[in-house]
C-alpha cells in the first residue's frame, strides 16, 4: 500500500505528561506505557488523579494537611475532587508539585531579590562504591584503612560494621562519609570524601568480603562544585543580624532539598560539612565571597508527597486503546505500581487498618448495583507469641442499593476464596491450623446520602486490598 503522508504524535514518556503538555485536540502517545492522549479544555473546578498505591489515602491526607491551600476538599472513590472553589484550581496544582523552604542567613545586609533562583552548591566529592555486591551480609572478615585507619572485622555482620566505620572518629576527622547502598543480598559498600581529595582505601585482606576487586583503591582528588538544590525565592524579609528567605522548590528538580551544613548528615557522627557548602544568586553568584562570608544559620522545610505528577484538570483524556486495560478488553493483566515509578496503575489500591472503617463510600442515589472484585492482604499476629500470619484472599462484593428506588435498605454479599501462612518464631513456615480464616467482614450500609462499605477485622491486623468496580443504575 503506498503511503502518501505520514502523520507522527507528539510523544514522550509517561512522566514528562502534565496538564500542559497537549493542546485542546491535540494527541500524544507514551512511549513507555504505550497509551494514548487527546488535550482537552482544562477543567476549572475539578482535579483528577491517575490510581498509584493506596492513592485515595494519600490524595486525601494532603488535601487534609496544611500544604493544600483550600480546606474542607474530599476524593471520591474515582479519585476526582469536584466542587474546587473558583480560582483556586491553580493554586492546588501549584502546591502539589512544589514545597517551601525556609533558609535563615547570618545577615541582614545581604541581598536575596525576590523572583531569583537561589542555588546552593555542595564541594564534588571523590567517591568510591564497590563493584561488586557484598556476597555475605552476615559474616564478613576483612582488614583493610580507610585514609590510613585501620578497621579490622572478623565475621561481623554488614550492620555491625557500618556502624563501626561511621561512628570512628579518625574517619570522620578526614572528611569521610561511609555508607551502605541496596539493600539485602544487593547491598554495597560506599565511601566518600566529602572535601574532594585523594580518597584512599587499601586492604590488607578480605578484599573481595566487601565487593572489591582489587586490595588497593585510589580515587583521584576532584575539583569545583555541583548544584546541590536550588528554587524560586519568594519572600526576603531582614531582621536583626538575620535574613529570613522563603525559596519555592519543584517536587520533581534533578536536585536535592537545601541541608544545613555541619554535622550530623547523613549521621550523627559524619564529618562536618560547612566548608563544603555554599549560596548564590544571579545578582550575588557567591555569598561565602561576601565579607564577612554570608551563610544559613538553619534551614526549615521539606518535600511532602510526590503526587502531583498523577493530578490534572483534565486537559489530557486518556484513549481507549487495548493499552488501556479497561474493562471493556478480556484476558486483562492488571496491575498497581507506586507514585514514585511514574507508570499509570489499572487498579485502585488500598490500605485498611484499625478495627472498623469504611472501605468505599459512594452518593447514594448515582447507583443502584455494585460488582467489586478484589484482592487482599491480611497480616496479623499468628497463633504462638512473636509469630505472623498472613492470608491472601480474592473475591467478588455483589451490593445492592435501594435509595435510586426509593427504598432506604443496602445488602451486600462476598464470595471469596482464601490461602494463609504462619511464620513462627523459629524462622518457619508453615500452616499450623488449616481451619484459620482471615477475620475482615464487609458491610454495606446507608450512612445519610451515601452508601458504604464498611470493613471490620481484629485489633492488630491490617489489610492491603486491590479492586476494580463496576455500578450502574437500573
Amino acid at each position: 500500500m503506498a503511503t502518501n503522508v505520514k502523520i507522527l504524535l507528539r510523544r514522550g514518556l509517561r512522566s514528562e505528561l502534565s496538564g500542559d503538555t497537549l493542546s485542546a485536540g491535540e494527541l500524544g502517545y507514551t512511549t513507555d506505557t504505550n497509551q494514548l492522549y487527546v488535550g482537552v479544555e482544562e477543567a476549572i473546578n475539578e482535579l483528577r488523579f491517575d490510581p498509584f498505591a493506596n492513592a485515595h489515602a494519600v490524595i486525601q491526607s494532603w488535601l487534609n494537611s496544611a500544604d493544600c491551600p483550600v480546606s474542607g476538599l474530599t476524593v471520591d472513590e474515582d479519585l476526582v475532587v469536584a466542587d474546587i472553589p473558583s480560582g483556586q484550581i491553580d493554586n492546588i496544582i501549584k502546591a502539589l508539585n512544589t514545597y517551601s523552604q525556609t533558609l535563615v542567613f547570618n545577615s541582614s545586609t545581604a541581598t536575596f531579590p525576590v523572583g531569583e533562583l537561589l542555588t546552593q552548591y555542595v564541594q564534588k566529592r571523590t567517591v568510591l562504591t564497590s563493584p561488586n555486591v557484598i556476597p555475605d551480609i552476615n559474616s564478613i572478615t576483612a582488614t583493610f584503612d580507610v585514609e590510613g585507619e585501620t578497621i579490622t572485622a572478623s565475621a561481623v555482620t554488614l550492620s555491625a560494621l557500618l556502624t563501626t566505620l561511621q561512628t570512628n572518629a579518625a574517619i570522620s576527622t578526614a572528611n569521610v562519609i561511609v555508607e551502605v547502598v541496596g539493600s539485602g543480598a544487593a547491598s554495597k559498600l560506599k565511601i566518600c570524601k566529602i572535601d574532594g581529595n585523594e580518597l584512599n582505601v587499601n586492604f590488607a585482606s578480605g578484599h573481595a568480603a566487601l565487593g572489591f576487586g582489587q586490595a588497593t583503591n585510589t580515587v583521584a582528588a576532584v575539583t569545583g562544585f555541583d548544584v546541590h538544590a536550588n528554587g524560586k525565592i519568594t519572600a526576603s524579609v531582614p531582621g536583626s543580624g538575620i535574613t529570613t528567605v522563603t525559596v519555592e522548590v519543584n517536587e520533581y528538580s534533578d536536585y536535592f532539598a537545601y541541608q544545613q551544613e555541619g554535622t550530623g548528615y547523613p549521621y550523627a557522627n559524619a564529618p562536618d560539612s560547612t566548608a563544603y557548602f555554599k549560596f548564590g544568586t544571579p545578582s550575588t553568584p557567591d555569598y561565602s565571597a561576601l565579607s564577612p562570608a554570608v551563610d544559613t544559620t538553619s534551614i526549615t522545610g521539606a518535600s511532602d508527597v510526590k503526587i502531583g505528577l498523577f493530578g490534572s484538570k483534565r486537559k489530557n483524556v486518556e484513549v481507549l486503546t487495548e493499552e488501556s486495560r479497561n474493562q471493556l478488553f478480556t484476558n486483562q493483566h492488571l496491575k498497581s505500581y507506586s507514585a514514585s515509578t511514574g507508570l499509570r496503575s489499572d487498579l485502585y489500591k488500598k490500605e485498611l487498618a484499625g478495627t472498623s472503617g469504611t472501605f468505599l463510600s459512594y452518593v447514594a442515589a448515582e447507583a443502584t448495583t455494585f460488582f467489586i472484585d478484589y484482592s487482599l492482604k491480611q497480616v496479623g499476629p499468628g497463633p504462638t507469641a512473636g509469630s505472623t500470619i498472613t492470608f491472601v484472599r480474592t473475591g467478588t462484593l455483589r451490593m445492592i442499593n435501594g435509595v435510586p428506588q426509593s427504598i432506604s435498605l443496602a445488602k451486600l454479599t462476598d464470595t471469596n476464596v482464601e490461602v494463609h501462612q504462619d511464620s513462627l518464631t523459629t524462622g518457619t513456615v508453615g500452616v499450623v491450623d488449616a481451619n484459620e480464616m482471615s477475620n475482615i467482614v464487609f458491610t454495606a450500609v446507608i450512612d445519610g446520602s451515601d452508601i458504604k462499605v464498611n470493613y471490620t477485622q481484629d485489633a492488630n491486623f491490617t489489610t492491603e486490598i486491590s479492586y476494580t468496580v463496576k455500578r450502574w443504575t437500573m
